[in-house]
């Protein structure tokens, strides 16, 4: 358990109520035909599925295109030091900066939630909210968490730009 814990139970750590339905019959008969009508895709499923998918092919091309610049040693660091120094650069950028944007959330997100809620459950969680939240270690971590990004972009820059006139794959420089 630790401070990020407590971002997939916020279910948890809310008061809970719980209400009755009573079900008529029209209800129950809307449902059914609701029920008959899950199986097919609306169209809002449709363009979600498409989305992700065209997301996905174009997240693979992208890799695969900054992977051929690094590989070839058209990217700065690629081409002065080693390829193998640029493919663990910006793979290890990325990852930081992954995890660099995703822990502000549970960490700007947790001070209006009450301690008391998690104190017991989530002793690891109350311990880290309780340095986050005193004093400006909040503000502070905000604006150090902002300067590493710049540095973590900064080198995936380096790291994944292409030279100038780099040609990958046979591909014009457009792409």
């Amino acid at each position: 358990h630790n401070l990020f814990d407590c971002v997939g139970r916020t279910k948890d750590l809310l008061p809970q109520t719980k209400t009755t339905v009573k079900m008529t019959d029209v209800a129950a008969d809307s449902m059914s035909a609701t029920r008959e009508r899950d199986d097919f895709i609306t169209p809002q499923q449709a363009c979600t599925y498409f989305k992700n998918f065209y997301s996905t092919c174009l997240l693979i091309f992208s890799i695969a295109i900054i992977m051929g610049l690094i590989f070839s040693g058209q990217t700065r660091i690629a081409n002065e030091i080693h390829p193998a120094l640029a493919f663990v650069l910006i793979w290890g950028a990325v990852l930081w900066l992954a995890m660099v944007e995703g822990g502000q959330g549970p960490i700007v997100g947790l001070p209006p939630v009450d301690v008391d809620l998690y104190k017991d459950t989530h002793p690891k969680t109350y311990l880290s909210t309780k340095i986050t939240n005193k004093g400006d270690n909040l503000d502070r971590y905000l604006m150090g968490r902002q300067f590493m990004v710049v540095l973590l972009v900064f080198i995936t820059n380096l790291s994944g730009a292409p030279l100038p006139n780099s040609v990958v794959f046979g591909f014009p420089p457009l792409v």
